[in-house]
């Protein structure tokens, strides 16, 4: 391993450890954790998901997508996070248009980032 990578791990775990708490979004990132000497007793696993299964039969989801003008009969297909350049969103537009004229889908994306004015430009 080259000096300078060795450096770096050094001040990463320096770093990691004078933290009061450190959150992941994965259980391999609290093993990487881990692996950098961050007690586990400082490790909070926050997942940037959900589970689906929760909201399948959420009661007043047509009283709630009729209150934001979306049809509850629709399929939603979500995209909810950042709008920046590496999550290549431009692949979710893509998939969008193929499917532009089935009636019972609909595409949805939430979220703030660099490219959100590209794909609000990009509507139809």
């Amino acid at each position: 391993m080259a000096f300078i990578t060795k450096i770096a791990f050094y001040i990463e775990k320096k770093i990691l450890n004078a933290f009061n708490i450190v959150s992941t979004i994965s259980d391999r990132m609290v093993e990487k954790a881990l692996d950098k000497g961050v007690e586990s007793k400082k490790i909070i696993h926050f997942p940037n998901w959900t589970d689906v299964e929760h909201f399948r039969n959420f009661q007043e989801r047509s009283l709630y997508l009729k209150s934001i003008s979306i049809d509850p009969n629709k399929k939603i297909i979500l995209y909810s996070g950042n709008m920046g350049e590496k999550q290549g969103l431009e692949i979710v537009l893509e998939v969008a248009k193929i499917f532009e004229n089935k009636n019972d889908l609909l595409f949805l994306m939430v979220g703030e980032g660099a490219v959100k004015k590209f794909i609000n430009r990009s509507k139809a």
